[in-house]
């Protein structure tokens, strides 16, 4: 069975979650958890119109609801499906029929057109993915349950997790590319200017690598934004 965790903190604005649950709401032999730290704007409502369990939790980072989710899942394959991006329907139904990847994830692609987003994308995937098996949540990262069971509980911090999260899958396997898209929204670039979150992101990537506490770090990040709950 496939677990997909969603994890959701007042999702309804970004208008993903929308679309996120109809297109996994009947896929066969495969649960839906939406990891709640509170929401109040509809996002439980919208879940509990789908098949789909709520699970709630008093963690208010991204972090802790994966770790939430990894307790109560019951799948042999876990997938983390990022609240802001939508996956083709065809590659979750290829992970769900499949018990041969370890770890991995889709193929990142913004929405948008534009060089610069192009160019992030083909990053992602060519660069951090397939080079240094770094993988982002907006991938939508999957893992067997095997693997998840020995690198599970992540550190509860507000941003890097799924770096964190990679740096430990990586010592017991490489990542597999899906080649199926994971369609990701731009808000964070869009509401501060392209450039200046790109090369915002590249220094914060730098101070983490150099021990920078992630806490610190998020204020940056976060800004007005608070889009990591």
């Amino acid at each position: 069975m496939l677990s997909i965790i969603i994890p959701t903190y007042n999702e309804i604005e970004h208008g993903y979650l929308a679309e996120i649950l109809p297109s996994i709401s009947n896929l066969p032999n495969t649960e839906i958890i939406c990891v709640d730290s509170g929401s109040d704007d509809g996002t439980l409502e919208l879940t509990q119109s789908v098949n789909a369990t709520i699970h709630p939790t008093t963690s208010t980072t991204r972090a802790g609801r994966m770790n939430a989710g990894v307790d109560v899942a019951k799948g042999n394959t876990l997938l983390f499906y990022h609240p802001r991006i939508l996956i083709q329907a065809a590659g979750i139904a290829e992970l769900a029929q499949t018990n041969e990847i370890t770890w991995g994830g889709f193929l990142h692609k913004f929405t948008p057109p534009g060089k610069l987003y192009k160019f992030i994308s083909w990053y992602s995937n060519n660069v951090r993915f397939k080079k240094k098996h770094i993988v982002y949540l907006d991938h939508g990262i999957f893992v067997d349950r095997t693997l998840a069971e020995k690198v599970f509980p992540i550190p509860d911090e507000p941003i890097f997790e799924d770096t964190i999260l990679s740096l430990r899958l990586k010592e017991h396997a490489t990542p597999k590319l899906l080649e199926h898209t994971a369609l990701v929204s731009p808000v964070r670039f869009e509401t501060r200017g392209p450039f200046r979150q790109f090369l915002g992101n590249q220094v914060l990537k730098l101070l983490f690598s150099l021990g920078v506490k992630p806490t610190k770090l998020n204020n940056w990040y976060e800004g007005k934004l608070r889009l990591n709950g």
